[in-house]
């Protein structure tokens, strides 16, 4: 049976010959796995024995734990987890595997995200079959925003709309760094009770949201406050690596927006949280096509300075793009 791993701990009633957890987000699989080892070793008088398939790694050493009778306990559980994709040999052996087991053993695998044709092969349908498959992908879109909110009431933390869009709108993509901050809120706010900005200001004094404020402050036209944030991002050795990013997501939407095209339907496509709606409004109205041009432009260039080994011109491009915004005439093309 394949579930979802919020769906994960109201399947698992007994324990079932075979689990598989495969997927790329690394949070989403420590947890699942956590949660499948923690059920099966609750039934009790249980035998844990890992593997890691590595160049070491050797399937007679799995198969003689299959065959042998535990001394100590009635049921073996047997992890083995990949951590590049399954080659030829693995799938091959896992087709043999499956075969033989019995009901004095339980096997936990997990891997990287599977392709159709692999969830296709004997020993995967087998798994199918016989127990659990959670599918570990990071949730996007809609789904995200339930993942969220599902934390948010397991917190017991304000599951309001506006915070489960401030969240999305600054970390959807990073579900490892989305957890930490709501477990963080958890800290501080251990009743539940908060706000959007309580929640806003709380992120920025620990410094989580440095470089988004850099992007809004920008966009606001304060040149001067613009200037000491990338100061400040300096000074901690980060890279304007995610500011170079959003700012030109920003960009782009602002772009479409001064070609006419309808903002409610731009807002949607770069997926701009609705807080930040009259802020992409307002930098439409200031600026014009030939700035908005320059400054994409300039993002290019500050990359490529980023990274570059040395970083020595980078500061010198990040004021260019500064002077950008100060003037509407102003090009680094025409300097």
């Amino acid at each position: 049976m394949k579930v979802y791993p919020e769906q994960l701990a109201g399947q698992l009633k007994q324990v079932v010959p075979a689990y598989l957890v495969c997927g790329d987000d690394s949070l989403l699989s420590q947890e699942a796995a956590q949660t499948i080892r923690q059920h099966v070793l609750a039934a009790g008088n249980v035998e844990r024995l890992s593997f890691l398939y590595d160049s070491d790694f050797q399937w007679e050493h799995i198969f003689s734990q299959v065959q042998e009778l535990s001394l100590f306990s009635p049921l073996k559980l047997l992890e083995i987890h990949f951590e590049k994709s399954l080659d030829k040999t693995a799938q091959q052996q896992l087709n043999e595997l499956s075969n033989i087991l019995h009901q004095d053993i339980c096997l936990l695998l997990m891997t990287p995200a599977l392709k159709k044709n692999q969830l296709q092969q004997n020993w995967a349908r087998w798994v199918d079959q016989y127990g659990l498959i959670v599918q570990t992908n990071t949730p996007q879109g809609q789904q995200l925003k339930r993942w969220i909110k599902n934390r948010l009431d397991g917190y017991q933390l304000c599951p309001c709309n506006e915070l489960s869009e401030l969240l999305f709108s600054y970390y959807e993509g990073n579900l490892l760094a989305l957890n930490q901050v709501i477990e963080q809120l958890h800290l501080v706010y251990p009743d539940g009770q908060t706000s959007v900005e309580q929640v806003e200001q709380t992120l920025i004094n620990s410094g989580q949201f440095t470089q988004y404020q850099l992007v809004d402050t920008l966009l606001m036209g304060d040149i001067n406050r613009a200037e000491q944030i990338a100061r400040q991002i300096n000074q901690q050795g980060d890279e304007l690596t995610l500011f170079n990013w959003l700012l030109d997501k920003d960009l782009q939407a602002i772009e479409k927006i001064k070609q006419g095209h309808p903002a409610a339907l731009i807002f949607k496509h770069y997926k701009i949280w609705n807080k930040r709606q009259p802020l992409l409004l307002k930098a439409a109205q200031n600026l014009n096509i030939s700035q908005i041009q320059s400054a994409r432009w300039q993002l290019a260039t500050l990359d490529k300075a980023i990274k570059d080994v040395h970083h020595s011109d980078s500061w010198n491009q990040f004021v260019a793009l500064l002077l950008i915004f100060l003037s509407p005439t102003w090009s680094p093309r025409s300097a």
